[in-house]
């Protein structure tokens, strides 16, 4: 008995289309994908790396605090000048408006002004010594608390000691205040001038 003879049969198109690769367009899409994050990825390390660039820049472009000037030889100076007297025999005593500053001339003067002729002022003393006689010899004197616009100082002459408050008066240095023995010459001042208006 003759076999029968199964007819061969041919693939379909389709179905062989359904399992072909990726076209060879998609592949050179994807190519140009990565060469896009590439270069994004390049731009932003360049961008990072630039900008320690600047901040270092900006650094070096902000100005520096000026130092506050030393005004302790500008003191001593001044003190030097006020107290040569002391260490002169024969010398006078400097000029007060070269030595206290505004606020105690002004109290000086009130001072002057309300003493009846012939009486004792509230000062009985010279003021930058707080002494009647002073014997002639080495000054010596000690600055502190300097700041630009104030100090103190403490003066040691022959037979007194006196404390001083210091203040900048325009470009020069003057007396506000001295102290002997807790005695103020300000204060003495204030109160004496208070007790005349009561």
């Amino acid at each position: 008995m003759a076999g029968k003879i199964s007819a061969v049969r041919k693939p379909n198109p389709v179905t062989l289309a359904r399992v072909l690769p990726v076209p060879m367009e998609g592949m050179k899409m994807s190519n140009k994908f990565s060469l896009n994050i590439a270069l994004v990825s390049a731009f932003a390390l360049l961008v990072g790396c630039s900008e320690p660039a600047n901040v270092e820049s900006s650094a070096k472009e902000t100005p520096t605090a000026t130092a506050p000037i030393d005004q302790t030889p500008q003191i001593l100076a001044f003190l030097e000048e006020t107290y040569s007297y002391f260490e002169q025999d024969g010398a006078s005593p400097p000029d007060r408006n070269h030595v206290f500053d505004n606020s105690m001339l002004a109290l000086m003067v009130a001072d002057e002004e309300a003493t009846p002729e012939g009486d004792m002022g509230t000062l009985d003393s010279d003021p930058l010594c707080s002494c009647q006689d002073y014997s002639i010899g080495k000054t010596v004197f000690q600055i502190s608390e300097v700041t630009n616009n104030s100090a103190k100082a403490h003066v040691k002459l022959i037979d007194s000691e006196v404390s001083l408050d210091l203040v900048k008066q325009g470009d020069d240095w003057r007396i506000h205040d001295v102290n002997s023995n807790d005695y103020s010459i300000r204060q003495a001042f204030i109160e004496a001038a208070s007790s005349r208006t009561k």
